[in-house]
């Protein structure tokens, strides 16, 4: 039988990520929670798919100044995901997006792995969205008085 690897990393995210709101007085939300786990389970120093991608992406921002990729995820819907290098005050950059549906998700980050972290968190966002409150150019109805 086939059986998933385990990935305790991603609960040892939650928890530290749990501490370190403690510390600050507050509790990890459910949501936040979720994010956490969004990261962790596409994390390149752990996960060697999303190692194997950083590494593309790395290599075209050093040789083009940015990476695009369209992706599938639902039969033809498509993310399509921008992470290009900028200037700030003197120092490099990378600014993120991911566009799908009709909405787009940006930031801007000081570091590649950081964006590459935005970039999966954008995408899942968007799929938990669609799956759980609806795509916002949809008329479900939730929101008529």
């Amino acid at each position: 039988m086939f059986k998933l690897p385990k990935r305790d990393w991603i609960a040892q995210e939650i928890e530290r990520a749990r501490e370190h709101r403690k510390r600050q007085g507050h509790n990890l939300t459910p949501l936040q929670e979720g994010m956490v786990a969004a990261i962790a389970a596409v994390d390149p120093r752990q996960e060697p798919s999303s190692a194997k991608e950083l590494d593309a992406i790395k290599n075209d921002l050093l040789n083009k100044g940015a990476w695009q990729a369209k992706e599938e995820w639902r039969i033809s819907t498509c993310f399509d995901s921008e992470i290009q290098k900028a200037e700030r005050d003197g120092t490099t950059w990378y600014d993120v997006s991911v566009s799908c549906d009709g909405q787009r998700l940006s930031c801007g980050c000081p570091t590649i792995l950081e964006a590459y972290a935005y970039m999966r968190l954008y995408q899942k966002f968007i799929v938990e969205q669609f799956y759980s409150v609806g795509p916002p150019w949809a008329d479900t109805g939730k929101y008529r008085s």
